[in-house]
């Protein structure tokens, strides 16, 4: 039987995932992705990253730079994911 979220819990969920997916891109490529290859990876849409990113922003986590493309800029990494 699966355990439904909650909204809160999904909500946290996905921005964990929004932040994880940001600094394996930017390990991988040396910059931050656009908020549409964020969208495309998450499964989400441009909005609900808007949502992530301002949630991350207000946290701490990130830094972005209003009106500038691939302006994010990581201050702390997304704790390890836990296997098995």
């Amino acid at each position: 039987m699966s355990k439904r979220l909650s909204v809160r819990q999904a909500t946290e969920a996905m921005m964990l995932g929004v932040w994880r997916f940001i600094a394996v891109f930017i390990d991988e490529h040396g910059y931050a992705p656009s908020l549409r290859q964020i969208a495309q990876a998450c499964f989400t849409s441009h909005g609900n990253v808007v949502r992530y990113l301002d949630l991350l922003e207000a946290r701490g986590v990130i830094e972005r730079e209003m009106g500038q493309a691939r302006a994010l800029r990581l201050l702390k990494r997304p704790p390890v994911e836990k296997q098995g």
